[in-house]
């Protein structure tokens, strides 16, 4: 059976304004709107630095006593920044967050391959050359992380995070000879802004789904052409052309939300299909993230 859990990015401040709520008011909400899961983002949510095994016992019975479970734990990692000590400082990082998860018993963690690179921090440089550099830093860094997430029981779940087409983090699992404790989490919001078709990838790499996040959104024009844009190449793991979009309820826009979840029935998924909402603060966001878990448990049951 899917469930429907609550993305706490949507109160980062950067999305929300100051002052967010606090991981408990965040618990509280998501229980009294519907949600059946949460999904702690860090380190704004839940990082590891933060919470002793005493604190994490308290997180968990806190969790348990709203009826919610943690779907996925989701770092926002830089596994392919051109300096080696901030990757190895990330993969420490990050290997504290497989720690984490064990601890309050979350069985999968939300991996990435860049959240903070861009290609154009590199100059006037050859986007193919550079975006191969930056894959073998991101999977040297993977790799080390799963031997240790295979260890304890713990699956990583690679995003399509910052656009990287799901196809890619298919070929990366692809390249690491495919271990158990790798899968995919897909983001349909970020594959719609691309134009990637996410039905026919849920299809095609089904046994590697573990994870879904949503989001829904209209188009605007024009569109915003970024410094990134390169005649004649894709730039995989930065923005190349950034639709400037409109963010609306899910089931309000134009991201096939209904398709999608024909789909996961359709390969016998029934994990969480987890809702990030990027509504500012105030009694819209409110209303737009009642609304969309509303849409959610409708769609589900049909």
């Amino acid at each position: 059976m899917i469930k429907v859990g609550l993305m706490m990015c949507t109160f980062h401040e950067g999305w929300y304004g100051p002052n967010p709520p606090s991981f408990e008011e965040v618990v509280s909400m998501a229980a009294d709107w519907g949600f059946e899961g949460i999904e702690p983002t860090g380190p704004a949510y839940l990082s590891p630095p933060d919470y002793d095994r005493a604190a994490r016992k308290k997180v968990k019975e806190l969790v348990e006593s709203k009826g919610l479970v943690i779907s996925n734990l989701c770092p926002y990692m830089n596994f392919s920044s051109p300096s080696l000590f901030v990757r190895k400082k990330e993969v420490i990082f990050y290997k504290d967050y497989i720690d984490l998860a064990v601890d309050l018993d979350v069985k999968i963690l939300r991996l990435e391959v860049a959240s903070e690179i861009r290609l154009g921090e590199l100059g006037p440089v050859n986007y193919a050359r550079e975006f191969q550099k930056q894959w073998e830093w991101g999977k040297e860094c993977i790799k080390e992380c799963a031997k240790k997430a295979e260890d304890v029981g713990v699956t990583l779940a690679l995003d399509n995070h910052w656009f990287a087409p799901i196809e890619e983090n298919a070929r990366m699992i692809e390249e690491l000879g495919s271990p158990e404790c790798l899968k995919i989490n897909i983001d349909i919001g970020n594959a719609a802004v691309q134009g990637e078709d996410y039905i026919d990838a849920a299809r095609r790499f089904s046994k590697s789904v573990v994870h879904t996040h949503v989001k829904d959104f209209r188009k605007l024009v024009p569109a915003i052409l970024t410094p990134d844009v390169v005649t004649g190449e894709r730039c995989i793991w930065s923005v190349c052309q950034v639709q400037r979009i409109h963010w609306v309820p899910v089931g309000d826009g134009e991201v096939d939300v209904k398709g999608f979840v024909k789909v996961l029935k359709d390969i016998g998924y029934n994990g969480f299909i987890s809702l990030e909402d990027f509504h500012g603060k105030g009694p819209w966001k409110d209303a737009a993230i009642k609304k969309s878990v509303a849409f959610l448990k409708k769609t589900l049951k049909k």
